[in-house]
Formats: C-alpha cells, structure tokens, sequence
C-alpha cells in the first residue's frame, strides 16, 4: 500500500493540506508537492518533452514552523515570478536548533506553466501552520490563500 503523501482537508474559504513523511525533509518535501498540487496538473507537466530544470532555494528562520513558511513563499514566487512549471522540491541541507535553514532545488520544466494550471494561489497563509512529530514521523498543516 502506498504510503500518503499530503491530504487537503476542510477549510472555510482557502485550501488547507495535511503534509506527512517519515522525516521532517519528506514532509517538507510533500508539503511542496501539495501546494503545486492545487496550481498545476503535475501528470501533465512531467509528460512533456521538455528537459528538467533546477534553481536552488535557501532559508532560514528562528523556528521550524517559520522555515516551512518562508520556504513554501519562496518557491511559490520562484513559480510566479518566472512562470516555472514546478514538478518537485528536494532538500539538500535541512538544520534544525536556534536557527533553522534549509537548502534545496525546485525541479521543475521549461514550458508555459499557464497551459498546466489550475488554480491560482495568492500566499502560503502563516496563521495555523504546524509541523508536529508523529508516532510514524512528521505532519505539516497549512493553508494557502486563492
């Protein structure tokens, strides 16, 4: 049985996800993928012809909770600004302690994101974002803002 990766739960008015993984990368990680999840159709993008690309992302912040959310506002303006079709983020570093950082790459392809989207999602919301260690690793809860 496959194990699950992100799930979107109720919200009011925006989109709100429940990220998993075994470790705090790999729930960070489907964090991201549940965020691009809502904007593009990824089966779509990752069956196009056209080649990989990268562009790196660093952060840092007090806490773990402010980490995530300056890493998913990053790599959602990376998408914006440069109308990236986003596939997938990969952590290379993460620190935890009095000052987390995390370093990582956005995979994405170069073809016009507008074709593969979906939604158009405003900000990552910092109001109720929690990363919580559980019996089987970590959970990450978010909301985004369309």
């Amino acid at each position: 049985m496959p194990v699950k990766k992100f799930m979107y739960v109720e919200h009011t008015a925006d989109i709100a996800f429940v990220a998993y993984g075994k470790t705090l990368e790999e729930a960070i990680e489907n964090s991201v993928l549940a965020m691009i999840g809502v904007m593009f159709d990824i089966d779509g993008i990752k069956s196009s012809k056209s080649r990989i690309r990268e562009v790196e992302l660093r952060d840092s912040a007090g806490n773990i909770e402010d980490l995530v959310w300056f890493a998913l506002q990053s790599i959602l303006t990376k998408v914006q600004v440069g109308n990236l079709a986003p596939i997938k983020f990969d952590i290379e570093e993460l620190s935890e302690g009095r000052q987390c950082a995390i370093k990582g790459v956005l995979r994405y392809k170069d073809i016009g994101a507008v074709e593969h989207g979906l939604l158009e999602v405003k900000a990552v919301t910092p109001h109720g974002l929690e990363v919580k260690r559980t019996k089987t690793g970590y959970s990450i809860r978010a909301v985004i803002d369309i």
